[in-house]
């Protein structure tokens, strides 16, 4: 938004109903953005571990076979995570999902001031509707939980689409070889075409793009993507698309059935009598994702 970092973090700040800024900063810019879908540095693949599963490396629980029902209720909840679990959690153990550390030496009065906007913000999320509607509480209740829920759901498909896919998630490593051949790996472009797409997701449907120019304003983005398509298609690069957003969705839900799966020991784990079962389980991660793609050097 502005050459002066003082103004971009004051401005991050007029619109604080979908993530802390202190922590956005960390998980997005920091984790995600730098290490997409990098094994151990992306705090994206590690989402709720118990509920949800993104990659073979997080431990099966029983949880995951039901991932594919379950994630509408966690998109619900996913921006109230945000605002305010994800912070207490952050700021108690000094990381973003165990994989992205807060500042260490973070200043008192930015924990205090960062916990006074976290209680202006609720107010301003939940408190209000109980003070201008008293003695209707249905009322309040709905004005209260309704608008954030909508747009949380709103938020978590346009966010979830575009890294978590068969296609896109088959590129997962633990060192790329080239950052932006894997930023365009990892990242699916959604309707290309559409300006409704465009509109409803706010540019991040241009995946893609958004990842190897995060500081252009995404108003541009249409304009680069045909030229980032053909660059792929002249490298040699998979360019992970889908036509509409049913389609994405769709391949969404597909990947986290197969993320679901139970994995099964090998055959020589199986056979051997020394292999305990969490060795043979750590074996079997990888198994469920690699028999559907090769993780294949970019």
């Amino acid at each position: 938004m502005s050459t002066s970092w003082r103004v971009n973090l004051f401005l991050t700040y007029i619109a604080p109903w979908f993530s802390s800024p202190l922590i956005w900063y960390h998980q997005h810019v920091i984790g995600h953005h730098a290490y997409t879908n990098i094994l151990g540095k992306d705090p994206d693949l590690y989402h709720a571990p118990s509920l949800w599963r993104f990659t073979p490396e997080v431990r099966w629980r029983s949880a995951h076979g039901w991932q594919w029902l379950t994630t509408p209720l966690i998109w619900a909840l996913g921006v109230p995570t945000l605002l305010f679990i994800k912070p207490i959690l952050a700021l108690r153990s000094g990381f973003i999902n165990r994989v992205v550390r807060i500042f260490p030496g973070l200043p008192k009065w930015r924990i205090a001031l960062h916990a006074v906007g976290r209680i202006l913000v609720w107010f301003s999320l939940y408190g209000w509707p109980w003070l201008l509607f008293p003695g209707r509480p249905l009322k309040a209740l709905v004005f209260s939980l309704l608008p954030i829920t909508v747009y949380s759901l709103w938020f978590m498909v346009w966010s979830q689409i575009n890294h978590h896919s068969d296609e896109a998630s088959a590129h997962s490593v633990k060192f790329p070889v080239n950052w932006y051949r894997h930023q365009v790996a990892t990242s699916q472009t959604v309707a290309p075409q559409s300006f409704l797409a465009f509109l409803f997701s706010g540019g991040l449907n241009l995946q893609a793009e958004h990842h190897l120019f995060p500081a252009v304003n995404h108003i541009h983005l249409a304009a680069l993507q045909p030229k980032i398509q053909m660059a792929a298609g002249r490298h040699g690069l998979h360019y992970p698309s889908s036509d509409n957003v049913f389609q994405a969705i769709w391949k969404l839900f597909s990947f986290l059935q197969i993320m679901g799966e139970r994995p099964q020991p090998s055959p020589k784990d199986e056979m051997s009598p020394k292999s305990s079962r969490s060795t043979q389980l750590k074996a079997a991660r990888w198994k469920t994702l690699s028999d559907r793609a090769s993780l294949r050097e970019l």
